[in-house]
């Protein structure tokens, strides 16, 4: 066996330039990667000129409330392609859907409200995933609605069951609906 006492001298840094030079270089490579992200990013913005930001709604879902829950804003994406992500949609983050007799108010924290007027909104329902996210039951809430006369998906992750079937009832309900419109089981 060998004491302990013989491990108590630490090594020593001999090169401090070249550490340091490293170092540098490390984070100017990740700064680099962070501008090629934020630079592809601006790209498919301005490539997605054909959605605009939404209208706001002329009463605001905050007055008159059917419904209001907490959920995932997942994203928005073509409604023909669910890899597809529209870019004017933003990223995911924790939302709030409120629901009026008027409209659909998606407040996101770090991100512009999403309004959704009752009269675009094409189909309600659930479904297993979009943007390479699966999730388990009970699935994601999906809302088909027009967005610069082009249908788009809004999906929300909403865990609890229970809360996620009265959305479902509440959106039909608001969009002139007949329940279970557009719902893909599975």
């Amino acid at each position: 066996m060998i004491p302990l006492a013989e491990y108590t001298e630490q090594a020593s840094v001999g090169d401090w330039p070249l550490r340091i030079a490293l170092t540098l270089l490390v984070l100017g490579c990740v700064g680099l990667l962070w501008l090629a992200l934020r630079r592809g990013w601006r790209n498919r913005l301005r490539r997605q000129t054909e959605f605009s930001p939404p209208e706001q709604v002329s009463q605001s879902p905050v007055e008159g409330v059917r419904f209001s829950c907490r959920a995932k804003y997942i994203g928005t994406v073509v409604a023909t392609n669910l890899w597809d992500r529209v870019a004017a949609g933003g990223l995911a983050a924790q939302a709030e859907i409120s629901i009026s007799d008027k409209a659909v108010r998606v407040t996101r924290q770090g991100a512009a409200d999403l309004p959704i007027s009752r009269g675009s909104i094409r189909s309600v329902g659930v479904g297993n995933g979009m943007l390479q996210k699966a999730f388990r039951k009970p699935g994601l809430l999906m809302i088909t609605w027009e967005w610069s006369a082009q249908e788009v998906t809004s999906g929300f992750w909403i865990a609890d069951p229970q809360i996620q079937a009265a959305a479902i009832t509440e959106l039909t309900a608001v969009a002139g609906l007949s329940h279970g419109s557009g719902v893909k089981e599975g």
